[in-house]
């Protein structure tokens, strides 16, 4: 067997990287090892990032047991796959008996990979084959949650069209107590938060900034609390003359960005009246620190 260079990379490692199917042909044939020990980054996973499947398959034959080998961060080459975008490896990979559910050191499973990254084919390559997709990571992190995060609509619809998508679902909340609404608001992510909305995604819902989604649309401090403070006199007293003009609008349901910016906010707004009589909408944005500063934490979300 070869030795490991300085990088602890052999020419197996290298022929499945590059795509050298020849070359990794006869060198598995004169008995080199597909992998020597646990929690390695294989040739496999090298055959995954250089995007390969023909040396992939190669790989496979040889060494179906490692199908699911960890690297040294716990990736499998399916988390690898599903990272990356990668659905014809993906399915070289689940058709060997890949493991759905294997988790990385950060708590993803390959399903939780292909939501970070935007990935809408491959997950829903994952979905069908029994991957759960209410599963959470070591921040409490959903599909949604980092679909949402990463600014992924195509997913985002994707995901909220699966049978896991209810109410209590789109409301779950990560460790710093945001919800995907929360995420996909700061992002501006108009069809999602629309889709989100209509899934039951709560407005009132509070980060642990004390922040409901509206204000992680700011795009900073000083807006935050102008629209905390507009917010804030709205629910409380709204003007029986601006909720007349507002109703005599169409309804949320005709929302679509050719109306304007500001025919939007109006129509957004008339909504909030629903809220009123709650009395959390008004006690969750006057619950905004007095001083006006922001969460440290507020920053990840632009």
């Amino acid at each position: 067997m070869a030795s490991p260079d300085y990088d602890g990379y052999t020419p197996l490692h290298y022929a499945a990287h590059n795509g050298q199917e020849g070359a990794l042909e006869m060198l598995l044939q004169c008995g080199e090892a597909v992998q020597g020990g646990e929690e390695e980054f294989s040739p496999l996973h090298c055959a995954v990032v250089g995007g390969s499947d023909q040396c992939l398959g190669l790989l496979l034959q040889y060494s179906l047991a490692k199908v699911s080998s960890p690297d040294p961060r716990g990736r499998t080459p399916l988390h690898l796959a599903a990272g990356r975008g990668l659905a014809s490896t993906a399915l070289v990979l689940l058709e060997q008996g890949a493991a759905l559910e294997a988790r990385e050191q950060g708590g993803r499973t390959p399903l939780l990979e292909a939501a970070a990254g935007g990935h809408a084919a491959v997950l829903e390559l994952l979905q069908e084959r029994g991957a759960a997709s209410d599963v959470v990571d070591s921040s409490s992190s959903t599909a949604l949650h980092l679909a949402c995060a990463g600014g992924h609509s195509a997913t985002t619809a994707l995901l909220l069209r699966l049978p896991s998508a209810t109410t209590e679902q789109c409301n779950r909340q990560d460790l710093e107590g945001r919800t995907p609404l929360h995420l996909a608001a700061a992002r501006g992510m108009v069809e999602p938060v629309e889709l989100l909305l209509g899934a039951g995604a709560s407005v009132t819902i509070i980060d642990n900034c004390g922040n409901p989604p509206a204000l992680a649309c700011a795009r900073d401090e000083d807006t935050m609390t102008c629209l905390a403070m507009i917010l804030a006199l709205y629910l409380s007293s709204p003007v029986a003359e601006t909720r007349r003009s507002l109703r005599s609008m169409s309804s949320l349901g005709s929302l679509r960005r050719s109306e304007g910016a500001a025919g939007r906010l109006s129509l957004c707004l008339a909504e909030l009246d629903m809220e009123e009589g709650e009395g959390e909408g008004e006690g969750e944005v006057r619950g905004r620190r007095s001083n006006g500063s922001m969460c440290s934490s507020d920053s990840e979300y632009y």
